[in-house]
This record gives structure tokens, C-alpha cells and sequence, in this order.
């Protein structure tokens, strides 16, 4: 505090994350909060919920503490809120960690989910997969890429994608009741992709109690690569976030921001990664 009072900037370095989800969300902190800390400032970690209330809330707070420099995890559609963007002009320094990029003037890190569904399909179809889903909610950016890889795919004989329920507050049951309901009798699938690793595991236990085997009739994939993937029985194939890549990047972008306030902006891609296991055959 003193520090701050005397000099006008504090050494710490915010952090905005979403850490509401069950899956990798305290790997993820613990790691940006490593990386902060190896560079020479304290880290403060807070959660956006993937809430305007929130981030904006978080933003005011860490503005009144001079903060030197902000590392934000954004949903695109939260960037869209004209009080968020006034909020991030206070800033020093921004590195902002999205899907994808977006039209704002400041450095960008995108953690790309596309190249994972490639090579969950390629790693599918190449075992003679022919008829694939994808269980996953209408925002989730991993869809396009989806539609992008199974259309005009020779290989592929139907490819869906199905709504899981948002609101249930199990997020691995909504997935697996999501398909239950949209699909009661028979499943027409070979092969399922959860958008969690908590997801797949129902699917795992939900299909086999319907007397369907993994991997030889239904090849599942989950994501996240939690810490229970190893242990599901059989082992959950599923995709890195790469977090520690991530959390590295990330820092060194916005200390060199911080160092250089006046460089062109950067932008970098750090791509999640497929990790096959015995659930995809």
C-alpha cells in the first residue's frame, strides 16, 4: 500500500479468470499465479464468473489499486459491453486471452480449441468412425470447427451436434440427459464428444448402463483433461488446455507490454491439444 501511495502503481499483476467451472480452473490459477509471482510481482487472481456484473465489479476494484497490469480471460460477448471496454482504457497494460481475436487495440493471446477437433476427428475417423456427435452448448466456439471438420468429409456418415442443458447444475449429468432425451431408444452414434471431461464420464456410465460398450460400439472423448480422465474406466481420451503454456505466454505478453506501452499490438495463438486414451478405441 505504501508503495502504491508513494510511487502511484502497486507490483501486482490482476489476473480475471473464469474459475467457476468444475474442471482444471485451480491448475489454471495456480499456474497464471506462478508465472506472475517468477516474474517478480504479486498476483491477484479473480473469477469473471462470465459475468458482466462480475468482470465489471473486478475491473473498478483492481483500478482503485493501480494495479500494474491486467491479464483478463474474456468471453468475446463480455468485451462487448461498453462499460467493460471504457474500464480496461484505465489500465496500464491489457493482455487479453480469447478464442479467437477481436477488434480491440489491445495485445491478444488466443487459446484455440480448432486444431483439438481436427485431430479428434482425424484420430476417429481414422479408426473407422463413421458416425459422430458433438455434445455442446450453442456459445461454445468449438462447434465451427466441428461443422468445419466433418462436412464434406468423406469418411464421415453423419455428424451432430446436440444442446446440452446450460442450467443443470451438474454439468456432467446435463450432457448425458441431454442425449437421453434426444435420443431415448437407440443411440445412432459410434463416437461422442463432451465438451467436459465430467460430461464424458456420464456418457461413459450412461451408455454402458444401457448396454452399449467403450470403446468397441461407442468411442467417447471428453475435454479439459482433468485430473480424473486417467481414472475413469477405460481411461478418458480428452484435450489439454495447455495451461502452463498459456499462463507463461500470457505473462511475458503483458510484462513486455508493460516495459514497451507504446509497441504494435501483439497477437499470439497457443492451440489445445488432443490426448488419446483407451475411451476413443
Amino acid at each position: 500500500l505504501a508503495q502504491t501511495l508513494r510511487h502511484g502503481k502497486s507490483n501486482i499483476i490482476g489476473g480475471l479468470w473464469l474459475l467457476s467451472m468444475p474442471h482444471h480452473t485451480t491448475h489454471a490459477a495456480f499456474m497464471l499465479g506462478n508465472s506472475i509471482g517468477r516474474a517478480g510481482y504479486t498476483p491477484w487472481i479473480n473469477n469473471t464468473l462470465a459475468q458482466w456484473i462480475q468482470v465489471r465489479a473486478a475491473l473498478r476494484d483492481f483500478l482503485s489499486h493501480q494495479i500494474a497490469g491486467l491479464i483478463f480471460q474474456a468471453n468475446p460477448t463480455l468485451l462487448g459491453d461498453d462499460e467493460v471496454q471504457q474500464l480496461l482504457k484505465g489500465f496500464p497494460a491489457v493482455t487479453l486471452v480469447l478464442p479467437y481475436e477481436v477488434d480491440l487495440p489491445y495485445d491478444q493471446l488466443l487459446h484455440r480449441r480448432g486444431p483439438a477437433v481436427k485431430q479428434i476427428i482425424d484420430y476417429l475417423t481414422s479408426r473407422g468412425r463413421r458416425r459422430i456427435c458433438l455434445i455442446a452448448s450453442e456459445a461454445a466456439n468449438r462447434n465451427e470447427s466441428f461443422i468445419e471438420s466433418t462436412k464434406n468429409n468423406q469418411l464421415i456418415d453423419a455428424a451432430e451436434i446436440v444442446r446440452p442443458y446450460d442450467t443443470h447444475p451438474f454439468v456432467g449429468e446435463g450432457i448425458y440427459n441431454a442425449l437421453c432425451e434426444k435420443y431415448p431408444n437407440e443411440i445412432p452414434f459410434d463416437a461422442i464428444i463432451s465438451t467436459s471431461d465430467e460430461g464424458a464420464a456420464a456418457v461413459i456410465a450412461g451408455v454402458k448402463a444401457r448396454g452399449y460398450r467403450v470403446p468397441e460400439d461407442i468411442a467417447v472423448v471428453g475435454w479439459n483433461d482433468s485430473f480424473f480422465s486417467r481414472y475413469v474406466s477405460p481411461p478418458l481420451a480428452t484435450v489439454d488446455f495447455n495451461t502452463e503454456q498459456l499462463a507463461d505466454t500470457a505473462t511475458e505478453m503483458l510484462i513486455e507490454r508493460m516495459k514497451r506501452p507504446d509497441k504494435k499490438k501483439n497477437v499470439m495463438s497457443i492451440d489445445m491439444k488432443f490426448i488419446p486414451r483407451e475411451s476413443a478405441g
